[in-house]
């Protein structure tokens, strides 16, 4: 009786894969044979059911099996292999094979798919290799290569690769530029941006909800707020995603209030809609459609939104600032009184608060949404966990010493201005840290230029 694939694997231990380097240029590059269908299926389903945890020494012995059946030249079993050694890290391997792939396929859809794969595993030098071994491209190909890129934070590469796609007189599609505008945008590169805004009229690309959202995120990224805004004003807003990148574009901008004011234009249905998949929301888009409701003082159904966003489970990720004091990280939350110290801490912002009202500082009560007086929404803002963190650090450092301070989320637009305003009255120097960049806060002014 036939051994099946495995027991053969397991009793023919000294086929490995030498002597498939020594033979594989041999193997004819025709359709590979049907004589043995349940053999090629047992390779393939070996190949597909090892996962990434296969070892070297099997992995050979399959190799070898493919070979010896003369499967060498199928294009799935091959694809399967080649991938099973980029997890492996066996490059040359990897190399030898990708120099043979288009002797088992030179069918577009199977490249596309492989240079994919390669791209997600962030095998950048093999996938390059088949591009450029390819004798023609799509624009799926160069999508696929141009979004990977953009994908896994190679926007240069992207953008070289993008620029030399249309020397090569290849028409770019909608796709191709959500992907490069995408890639711009994390740059701030402002010249590429304008140089593919104009390419993306010269082509007379409709603009569709993804491309809006890219323009208006990608000028927003490159200190080009106004031009975001003309963007916004010109296109269809149909979809909650052109609002979500305008929105997000002012906040980032510190334009709070206009923020707020195209908070409330925005139709609620259109935040309604993102709630039809409400399996796919994430906590920020609860938080945003709360928000609409709020701003148009329909607090009513925002408490509905916070309800069904408890119901299912799904948490806001809520700030927390810390400060390093002697070794020991102490956090803060907004309105947190936890702290060992937090009367002296307490006594200490109040001050602070005090001093900087006298110097000018007015509480931004417009990014509170509660329905809740004006004066309650100026003490919303005073216990944010920044200043709850950095009135700790003034108390435990010297005068004019620096105040080092970290948090999980993006500073708010008011304890940016505060803590500008606190630098310059104290003569000292304060960096946070935020999820986004280093802010380093001297003599009134930040790093970041106020652009964050």
């Amino acid at each position: 009786m036939q051994l099946n694939v495995t027991k053969r694997l397991t009793a023919q231990t000294h086929i490995g894969i030498i002597r498939w380097n020594r033979s594989y240029s041999s193997v004819p590059v025709s359709s590979p044979p049907q004589l043995h269908d349940a053999d090629y299926q047992e390779l393939y389903n070996l190949l597909q059911s090892g996962k990434t945890s296969m070892d070297m020494k099997t992995l050979s012995k399959i190799h070898s099996r493919i070979v010896t059946f003369g499967y060498g030249t199928s294009p799935s079993l091959m694809t399967s292999l080649m991938l099973k050694y980029v997890h492996r890290n066996r490059r040359s391997i990897v190399y030898k094979i990708t120099g043979q792939v288009f002797c088992w396929s030179n069918d577009l859809v199977e490249l596309n798919m492989i240079i994919d794969k390669l791209l997600r595993m962030e095998n950048y030098r093999v996938a390059k290799m088949v591009f450029n071994k390819m004798p023609s491209r799509d624009v799926v190909t160069w999508n696929t290569m141009i979004g990977g890129y953009v994908r896994k934070a190679r926007f240069e590469e992207a953008l070289r690769l993008f620029r030399f796609m249309i020397k090569s007189n290849v028409e770019p599609d909608k796709f191709t530029f959500a992907s490069v505008m995408n890639g711009c945008a994390k740059l701030g590169a402002l010249k590429h941006a304008q140089w593919v805004h104009e390419l993306l009229i010269e082509k007379r690309i409709e603009l569709n909800f993804i491309l809006s959202s890219a323009l208006i995120d990608m000028y927003s990224k490159c200190s080009k707020i106004q031009t975001a805004k003309e963007i916004f004003d010109g296109v269809q807003r149909n979809n909650v995603c052109v609002w979500n990148a305008m929105i997000s574009g002012l906040a980032v901008h510190g334009l709070a209030l206009d923020a707020i004011k195209v908070f409330t234009k925005m139709e609620p249905k259109l935040g309604e809609a993102a709630m039809a998949n409400i399996s796919r929301l994430r906590s920020g888009d609860y938080v945003l459609l709360s928000n609409i409701y709020c701003s148009q003082k329909r607090w009513d159904t925002a408490q509905g939104v916070w309800e069904m966003m408890k119901k299912k489970g799904v948490r806001k990720v809520r700030g927390k600032s810390c400060f390093e004091w002697a070794g020991v990280l102490h956090p803060f939350k907004a309105g947190d009184r936890s702290h060992p110290e937090t009367e002296e801490i307490y006594k200490m912002l109040e001050g602070l608060i005090q001093r900087t009202k006298l110097a000018g500082y007015v509480p931004t009560t417009d990014l509170v949404t509660m329905d809740v007086s004006e004066e309650e929404k100026e003490g919303n803002l005073y216990h944010h966990s920044e200043k709850l963190a950095l009135a700790y650090g003034i108390l435990k450092t010297t005068s004019g010493s620096e105040v080092r301070i970290s948090k999980n989320l993006r500073i708010c637009y008011d304890c940016h201005n505060w803590i500008k305003m606190v630098s310059r009255l104290l003569s000292r120097v304060i960096i946070v840290r935020d999820r986004i960049r280093f802010h380093q806060f001297e003599n009134g002014l930040c790093s970041c230029g106020d652009y964050w």
